[in-house]
């Protein structure tokens, strides 16, 4: 069973559990936000992935882990352009690409809503990023 404790907890990180409930693995990290933890496959092999950061309101400030096999770190993603990658997405496509979601705030006049001329919204973002070089490929 895989486990990505969040938010309140006494400690985050991403935690693999057996059958009977008993810890296989467990790597403690130094922030609350932990989420999309899975196994996925890399340059051929299986690999432990997550995006670990800050969520706020769904909302997620971070970055995305790769480990191997022997539970050893083989890259991190970051999000392009000044963006930081988001909580919900992280696929290693069959190229080993990584394709993530990002928010971007954008002003906004929200008056029709009842809200502020000078308002902000949240923009959806997909970035396909090359894990090796870290560039982005592609953004809609």
């Amino acid at each position: 069973m895989f486990l990505a404790p969040k938010k309140v907890v006494d400690q985050a990180g991403p935690l693999i559990l057996d059958d009977r409930g008993q810890v296989v693995w467990f790597d403690p990290l130094s922030t609350h936000g932990v989420t999309d933890f899975r196994v996925q496959t890399y340059r051929g092999k299986p690999v432990l992935t997550w995006w670990q950061g800050q969520s706020d309101k769904g909302i997620g400030n971070g970055h995305y882990v790769i480990m191997d096999d022997h539970y050893r770190q083989v890259a991190t993603v970051h999000a392009g352009n000044g963006l930081h990658g988001d909580i919900h997405e992280f696929l290693i496509t069959p190229e080993d690409t990584a394709l993530i979601t990002v928010y971007r705030e954008m002003p906004y006049d929200l008056t029709p809503w009842g809200g502020a001329k000078q308002g902000k919204i949240d923009e959806g973002v997909l970035q396909e990023i090359d894990i090796a070089t870290g560039r982005v490929l592609f953004e809609w």
